[in-house]
């Protein structure tokens, strides 16, 4: 299994990470389709890479009344089964971090799935804000 790290005070927010998550997921540039999003804390100068916890008991996957969301053991990531969704949202509300949303084009929720076990986000950090660590 894989973990993300993030080093915040390295990010510049060059947001390079939203736009080739987006690009690797759907097929364009759109920050709005990324799986991570860079929240900028302009009161401290800093800005913030913000992902899915990929949470032990994942609150997502709990309420979700179809079972698409299926943990990956290979990964370690929570991954939604496009097919099996019904875009109810429930899975949305359930998130404590807003890291899990609806694709209206699709009708299907999206959040991070590690993108099978290669971050394109942590590949592409030029600055290394974003790393990845091997637990077992």
């Amino acid at each position: 299994m894989i973990k993300i790290n993030i080093d915040a005070k390295i990010c510049s927010g060059c947001k390079t990470c939203e736009a080739v998550c987006s690009l690797w997921h759907e097929g364009m540039v759109n920050p709005l389709f990324a799986r991570l999003n860079i929240v900028k804390h302009e009161e401290i100068g800093e800005d913030i890479p913000v992902l899915c916890l990929q949470c032990v008991d994942a609150p997502c996957a709990e309420v979700c009344p179809q079972e698409a969301i299926e943990f990956n053991k290979k990964t370690g990531a929570w991954i939604v089964n496009e097919a099996e969704c019904i875009g109810c949202g429930l899975c949305v509300d359930a998130c404590n971090f807003g890291m899990i949303r609806m694709n209206p084009q699709k009708n299907t929720v999206f959040k991070c799935d590690y993108c099978g076990g290669d971050p394109q986000c942590v590949k592409h950090c030029q600055l290394k804000a974003l790393t990845t660590e091997i637990i077992e």
